[in-house]
């Protein structure tokens, strides 16, 4: 299989005031076996929403029940989501000169690790 077989799941979880313009996103990658269900995950994303922050977990490859599409399974030293999962935030709140590899884009988005995930 190739890269357009493969896909990413993120699950979005936006303030009740919606999205500020000016507030970064935050792009949450969990621990080893974790998920946006966890309960270190969900205190992060309530914080974030909180302060206005959109708040997007990148659920690794096959976990938290999510479909495996494609043959590559989860491996912490695999960077090709988090890239992927960025592009298609940017594309999600209209930096389309992102997608298009250029560098003016507006929206910032602040990567959170934790555990395997902050690797």
């Amino acid at each position: 299989m190739n890269e357009k077989e493969e896909a990413v799941a993120l699950d979005i979880a936006f303030p009740s005031g919606g999205t500020e313009p000016n507030k970064p996103v935050l792009l949450v990658l969990h621990g080893l076996n974790g998920g946006s269900k966890e309960p270190y995950v969900l205190g992060l994303v309530r914080c974030a929403n909180a302060q206005s922050m959109t708040a997007v977990v990148l659920i690794a490859r096959g976990l938290s029940k999510t479909p495996l599409q494609g043959e590559e399974l989860f491996t912490g030293a695999r960077t090709s989501d988090v890239g992927a999962a960025v592009c298609a935030l940017h594309t999600i709140f209209g930096d389309e000169a992102m997608v298009l590899n250029k560098l003016d884009y507006t929206t910032k988005i602040v990567l959170v690790g934790f555990s395997m995930g902050a690797i």
